[in-house]
């Protein structure tokens, strides 16, 4: 028998008698009376008592934690929520409900239990239990390699700041970001660190030989550049950590997790004191992180209380709308919609910022322009939407057709549009308040912190790691528990709305994708350069060729030889030339002119690139011929 308590509330789903009344209470019945709200309480204390006999059981506090919050919530009475928050560690919320007035803070023990709340207290953040005990341990901790595992938005950032001041003595300290557009906002966080003293670096180019004391905010292959530039780290944070599993075969040494753990590897040969830590929200196990030959284990530091709780709605096709009990894994039917489309636009309408998430670039562009008509336009358009237009017609094209949907304050990002376009979108997104609704596939997933109110889902992905994920990215804690948040928004709105326009991946069921929600976390681990990958049969050749390859690399890093500067620099992989088409490319390079005093250099460097590729072209079709 399962011991998170999963598997009693599975058994207790099926008895509808008790099951129904408990969500006609929690979702139908608008208002509930004292002997309702007595009832709901007394099904939670008795989940809280088995819990308290066995604190294994985490479904059983999960589950009455999300009665009392929605129960709390329905009768505008918030002591119980305050006692549960009190007891079991939850402070920011209790911290919360008395600033905001919502629990009598003049009554004995209100007052002492806020003097309470203060020891865990940061600064104007407030840390749960778990989290204040969990940062003391990373920050006094001598590991060299630990993985911090919590939910989105869980204080990560600040953990990693405190944790490099602690550890002030070393270098060069690197923060490995997965994406560009992060890079500028991890920068922003930590230039506020005054106590820092050390330069802040976000491109290999910022870097010089003389600079001591480095922060390197890069990307891993920025990374790699700097060590070409003879920076070695001492200490390397990694942001999304899990990212390191996935390996696609099809892209062989173009996989960017491929090049995450080369940097490792290299920088560890480089610096066998290296520290590496890893942050994620989605690891199972830690020592699935562990490059190919490394002996020992990853330290593990894991939060596991969410002070958030889903309220999940899912239409069907047949326009009939369901609430899905996370914890029982129970649909129950609300209601009947006149059109889904609709039913999404007047969802919308309740919240500032809208995320609707689609996996596939036709489907979003297609998804904007359906939305586009059934929203009504601006009665006066946004000054601030009116330059961002303006600026796209000059920046891009008159007729992008991203210009016509912002007008409705509809923006959409995905993969094919540039990326300097799609980071400066998605800090117009943040920052402007007139655009109302965010269409998107992944490109959302990669750590990016963005004032989203809800989710709407479309058709997606079927893996639950990256559902947690994306679900994890809506009200975020910063949001909820800032002076100006409201606590209504720990519970987070998500809606799964089948579109017969766009069916889910691989054919798969958008019902099953809600049920998924349900699951535990799995690590699929098929990175090569990981020691616990898992490689199909079909796969195992390249897995050794891309091994022996990688270890070549690693090995060779200090050879200058034309031919390693090609492989690490990733040119050979991609080009694949053979032994006879490498000595020739290397003479053809060393031969052409170099360019002096051109009035135009980047023309002339394009045309000296044209040159060596044609005279490549040329010997290719001479072969052949």
């Amino acid at each position: 028998m399962s011991s998170d308590g999963k598997r009693t509330l599975t058994t207790l789903s099926k008895r509808e008698e008790v099951v129904n009344i408990i969500l006609e209470l929690l979702f139908i019945k608008e208002k509930l009376t004292n002997r309702d709200a007595e009832y709901l309480f007394a099904i939670s204390l008795l989940f809280i008592e088995e819990f308290e006999k066995n604190r294994s059981r985490s479904y059983y506090i999960e589950f009455a934690y999300s009665i009392i919050v929605r129960t709390c919530f329905k009768i505008n009475d918030y002591r119980a929520l305050y006692d549960f928050s009190v007891n079991f560690g939850y402070y920011p919320i209790a911290r919360k409900l008395l600033k905001s007035g919502l629990v009598d803070e003049e009554i004995l023990n209100y007052f002492l239990s806020d003097l309470k709340l203060a020891q865990f207290s940061n600064g104007d953040k407030m840390n749960t239990f778990e989290q204040d005990k969990v940062s003391k341990e990373i920050i006094a901790s001598e590991n060299k390699t630990f993985a911090f595992i919590a939910p989105t938005s869980y204080g990560k950032s600040e953990i990693i700041y405190q944790h490099i001041l602690e550890n002030n003595e070393l270098d060069n300290i690197g923060i490995i970001v997965p994406t560009k557009a992060l890079i500028d906002q991890v920068f922003r966080e930590a230039k506020k660190l005054r106590e820092l003293n050390r330069k802040i670096i976000t491109h290999e180019q910022n870097y010089n030989d003389s600079d001591r004391r480095v922060l390197a905010i890069v990307t891993q292959e920025r990374a790699l550049r700097l060590i070409e530039q003879h920076l070695i780290f001492d200490s390397l944070y990694i942001d999304e950590a899990h990212e390191l599993f996935n390996f696609d075969f099809g892209l062989k040494h173009s996989n960017r997790s491929l090049l995450l753990a080369r940097l490792l590897k290299l920088n560890k040969k480089l610096n066998p004191e290296l520290n590496i830590y890893y942050f994620s929200p989605l690891i199972q196990n830690v020592n699935n992180l562990l490059l190919k030959n490394e002996k020992g284990n990853v330290e593990q530091y894991k939060i596991n209380n969410n002070l958030k709780v889903l309220d999940i709605r899912y239409v069907s096709n047949a326009n009939e709308q369901f609430v899905f009990e996370q914890y029982l894994g129970s649909f129950f039917k609300l209601s009947n919609t006149e059109n889904n489309l609709k039913y999404i636009v007047n969802c919308s309408k309740n919240y500032k910022k809208n995320l609707h998430y689609l996996y596939r670039p036709i489907y979003i562009e297609h998804y904007a322009e359906e939305l586009f008509n059934q929203l009504p336009e601006y009665d006066e358009l946004p000054k601030s939407l009116g330059n961002l237009i303006e600026e796209l017609k000059d920046i891009v094209h008159p007729k992008f057709k991203l210009i016509e949907f912002l007008s409705k304050g509809i923006l959409y990002l995905h993969g094919r549009l540039p990326n300097n376009i799609r980071n400066y979108l998605l800090k117009c997104f943040r920052d402007d308040t007139s655009i109302k609704h965010l269409i998107a596939n992944s490109v959302i997933l990669a750590g990016m912190n963005m004032p989203i109110d809800s989710l709407f889902f479309i058709s997606g992905f079927s893996a639950t790691n990256e559902l947690i994920n994306l679900v994890g990215r809506v009200n975020r804690l910063n949001e909820i528990f800032s002076n100006n948040g409201k606590l209504n928004k720990i519970l987070v709105p998500v809606h799964f709305v089948e579109l017969d326009s766009y069916p889910q991946n691989k054919n798969g069921q958008l019902k099953k994708t809600v049920e998924s929600l349900r699951s535990n976390i799995k690590d699929s681990v098929k990175n090569p350069l990981l020691e616990n990958s898992v490689v199909n049969k079909s796969n195992l050749e390249n897995s050794e060729k891309i091994l022996a390859l990688e270890s070549n690399i690693v090995n060779d890093f200090d050879n200058p030889s034309f031919i390693s500067r090609l492989t690490r620099s990733g040119a050979q992989q991609l080009l694949n030339y053979t032994d006879l088409g490498l000595i020739k490319l290397e003479k053809i390079i060393f031969e052409t002119e170099v360019i002096h005093n051109a009035d135009n250099v980047y023309k002339e460097i394009l045309l000296k690139v044209k040159e060596v590729f044609l005279i490549i072209l040329f010997m290719k079709v001479s072969i052949e011929l």
